[in-house]
């Protein structure tokens, strides 16, 4: 019998793309490399700029491979200690686990007093069928270090996936570090992690412990390719019988930038217009219906940030000029010499730092969107020349942006006037 599939069926933008009819294009290089790394026990630490797909890169890895074993899932460190992983990994393994959130004092060799920030773990297994006072095997877990707690992960093929690293504390940070340190000196193979977050957050690792500096692989997720964005559109509306010219397919991918969430949104929109006529193809329209309805709608109050950022009357728009250049370079932070650089190829004329220094003050006060910030050092003050964007969701939105100008679509001064404002504004 035919399975009658809807475009929500194929196209996720705000889900994880792991049901049967969900079109995914892989992307080869970075799960090459996981898979390389987790083969030669290290831990993958995959990062990329927001939105580029890591988490959804690492669920997929593991929905698509039956590799056996135990896969845990942490979605966030923020606010939380070490000994909330080794509680999950051992709840999932179906003990009932009772948290000392009690501080322990030890004594280090040279005497001095150190203060650990884990909590005393008392786990029970859980037993079918249990009678009032059976016996229960009993694990009592003070450090990320326990051996008891390193076997049975081992035993149970255990892979720890911690997303979010850059929210972790460095108290965080620091035991995690030694339970990669000690599970690989167990040398069974597992536990197995696998970790989500930024640029810095490998450096991060090994500052606690240069000794696992072997044992970590950096993984870098770049912007989707055009390859892999033309297979989403195409896949995706074979799927569902929706013909689309190769003209239309260019406008999407040219649009979407490489962001995987905007290229589903996108593609759901012109797929729910076209499935409703009876030659279920794509139109010019539905393209421009669907970019509107990202600009206007889905990302209101990127697009108000935007519009008063670029909002000015000089010939060369600087401010536009250098949110281009740093939407475009391929890194989390950025210099002057970067900015110069590139503008000045976007002007066609060498650009000095400093007609580029006042605006990008401006692009930092809340009167120009504070789109962009300075870096803070991680003992805290402002790294000298060095710069990124306060949310990082606006590097790629700047790129999408860009060619949203490039086909006429970008809104008019009443339509961004009717946007909801963004927080500062507010303030």
């Amino acid at each position: 019998m035919f399975e009658r599939i809807h475009p929500t069926d194929v196209f996720t933008p705000n889900r994880f793309p792991l049901q049967k009819h969900n079109v995914y294009a892989a992307r080869r290089d970075a799960e090459a490399s996981i898979r390389s790394g987790l083969a030669r026990a290290q831990a993958p630490v995959l990062y990329g700029e927001y939105g580029v797909g890591k988490t959804t890169l690492v669920k997929r890895y593991f929905y698509d491979r039956n590799e056996g074993g135990i896969v845990i899932e942490f979605l966030t460190p923020a606010g939380k200690g070490f000994d909330d992983v080794v509680k999950a990994v051992l709840e999932k393994l179906d003990y009932e686990v009772v948290v000392s959130r009690e501080n322990k004092a030890t004594v280090s060799a040279t005497g001095e007093s150190d203060v650990s920030f884990f909590g005393m773990l008392k786990a029970k297994i859980k037993l079918k069928g249990e009678s009032t006072g059976s016996e229960r095997l009993e694990l009592v877990v003070s450090s990320p270090t326990d051996q008891g707690f390193l076997h049975i992960a081992a035993d149970a093929k255990v892979t720890i996936v911690i997303d979010e690293m850059h929210k972790s504390s460095p108290s965080f940070r620091q035991q995690l570090a030694e339970m990669i340190k000690a599970a690989n000196n167990l040398g069974e193979g597992y536990a197995r992690f696998v970790l989500i977050g930024t640029t810095l957050d490998a450096s991060k690792l090994v500052d606690h412990d240069a000794g696992i500096d072997r044992l970590i692989r950096e993984v870098k997720l770049s912007v989707m390719t055009e390859e892999e964005s033309r297979f989403i559109i195409t896949d995706g509306m074979k799927r569902l019988g929706v013909s689309i010219s190769e003209e239309l397919i260019n406008r999407i991918v040219s649009t979407a930038a490489g962001a995987p969430s905007l290229l589903q949104e996108i593609c759901l929109d012109v797929a729910e217009l076209a499935v409703t006529r009876d030659e279920k193809s794509v139109k010019d329209d539905d393209v421009d219906q669907a970019i509107r309805n990202f600009v206007l709608n889905s990302e209101a109050r990127l697009t108000r940030r935007y519009m008063l950022a670029t909002n000015t009357v000089g010939v060369k728009q600087y401010r536009k000029q250098i949110l281009k250049a740093a939407a475009n370079l391929d890194r989390e932070f950025f210099t002057m010499d970067d900015l110069t650089s590139l503008v000045s190829q976007y002007v066609g004329e060498d650009v000095p730092a400093s007609s580029l220094s006042g605006p990008l003050r401006e692009l930092k006060d809340s009167q120009y969107g504070s789109v962009l910030t300075d870096v803070e050092t991680p003992v805290g003050g402002r790294a000298y020349n060095l710069n990124a964007f306060k949310d990082p969701r606006m590097k790629a939105f700047i790129r999408a942006m860009n060619a949203v100008e490039e086909q006429g679509l970008l809104p008019t001064v009443q339509e961004v006037e009717t946007l909801p404002p963004y927080l500062e504004e507010v303030d």
